[in-house]
């Protein structure tokens, strides 16, 4: 079995007191125990993941080719950039690009393309799949072939987590005759389902590397340049231009972004059932103290994107209370419709298909009264960074939750 292994951050909102007669925690306790109760998916009674925002990735690490799961396909390109060259040659030879493999996928070396940008100069925090930068489009509207071309007679070779691209002089060359065509390299996969993922120069130890040698003049001794990319980024495209929504599922993915709205019904008879006395249940639901809960969630092992990776959970409280279930120009819901969790973090090694998300201070904000029960939204910390991608099971869902009820010394339920 293949072990994944989560980091989860825990939604630790530190809500406000906003009401006055805030009962939790009442001191008319007679020291009660803690209660486990299990609330499974019946009361869950929405489940929609949603397509998010497209952005790029100048992180870690860069993405390069093509990853299907069956709704829609994602395409990953990468640019680099490497402006920091010499001002002048009388001969230069034996240019080639290292690269530092990461992670790869059904990967095969002689599908790799590398073609030369021509269309614009790009700004690595600002370009995606629509923009060079902020101010510009690429030719199409969208990157495509019109936008670079392809370099013919590279030479690739695979030694075991490397690569090295031997490709002709003269793309070099052009760049030091004329800087202002230096718009940088395109790593491109045509082949579907394979990808690569490669260190970016955010990494300071394995960054991709252009090399070449060259002589000033003719009576200079060959120098050997290396360098880092000035600037690099993967940008990816997506079949779906809306904002697709999928009904009854969950999904977690961070390319194409999706995030997961679930709502579930926090009934006042499951915790009133759980306790063995009577009591009073005047205003039961804000007295009670939610000690724990955690939201269970089961992987569909068909789902999940088919390398080691590590994913990571917000949990937000949604503070809206309707949703356009039928609005797929903008995501499903907004930023301002959501409240931020505290970076809490808990760390978890999954060895089964089951893993835990704690979302207690939630629960307690909705059994309080102090925030409407909209439910909830997951997301990845990971957006837009690669194609970590898992979906869950709705039928194995479950909160289970630990309270101390309102324990009264004259007991009598009423």
């Amino acid at each position: 079995m293949k072990y994944r292994i989560w980091i989860f951050f825990i939604g630790l909102v530190i809500f406000g007191c906003t009401q006055k007669d805030n009962i939790v925690g009442s001191e008319e306790l007679d020291n009660p125990e803690p209660i486990e109760i299990n609330i499974d998916h019946t009361y869950f009674d929405t489940f929609v993941s949603y397509e998010d925002s497209v952005r790029n990735s100048n992180f870690n690490v860069l993405t390069i080719g093509q990853y299907d799961r069956n709704d829609f396909n994602t395409t990953a390109f990468s640019l680099l950039k490497f402006t920091s060259l010499p001002d002048t040659f009388a001969i230069l030879q034996n240019s080639r690009l290292s690269l530092k493999i990461s992670q790869e996928f059904q990967f095969d070396e002689n599908e790799l393309k590398l073609g030369k940008i021509i269309s614009s100069d790009w700004d690595e925090y600002e370009a995606d799949f629509f923009k060079p930068k902020s101010d510009s489009t690429w030719i199409g509207n969208e990157f495509d072939e019109t936008d670079f071309e392809n370099i013919e007679n590279i030479n690739i070779q695979k030694i075991e987590d490397s690569l090295s691209i031997e490709f002709p002089d003269q793309v070099v060359k052009d760049w030091i005759l004329s800087n202002s065509s230096n718009f940088g390299f395109v790593l491109r996969i045509d082949a579907e389902e394979e990808f690569l993922e490669i260190f970016s120069s955010e990494n300071s130890e394995d960054p991709p590397q252009l090399f070449f040698e060259y002589q000033e003049t003719d009576a200079d001794t060959f120098i050997e340049f290396v360098s880092e990319p000035n600037s690099d980024v993967s940008i990816f495209s997506t079949e779906n231009n809306d904002f697709t929504h999928f009904q009854e599922r969950i999904i977690i993915s961070n390319m194409q972004p999706i995030r997961s709205y679930l709502k579930f019904n926090l009934a006042e008879s499951v915790f009133l059932d759980a306790i063995p006395s009577e009591i009073d249940t005047t205003n039961f639901m804000q007295r009670i103290s939610i000690s724990n809960a955690e939201l269970v969630l089961s992987s569909n092992e068909n789902n999940f994107l088919p390398l080691d990776e590590i994913l990571t959970i917000y949990p937000y409280l949604v503070n809206v209370d309707s949703l356009d279930l039928n609005n797929t120009t903008a995501p499903l819901i907004a930023a301002d419709e959501l409240l931020n969790p505290a970076s809490n973090i808990s760390n978890g090694s999954l060895g089964t298909d089951e893993f835990k998300i704690n979302i207690t201070t939630i629960v307690q904000a909705f059994t309080s009264g102090e925030y409407e029960n909209n439910g909830i939204m997951l997301r990845s910390t990971e957006e837009n960074k690669n194609f970590v991608h898992d979906e869950y099971s709705t039928d194995n869902i479950r909160l289970e939750i630990t309270f101390v009820p309102p324990f009264e010394e004259n007991e009598g339920r009423k």
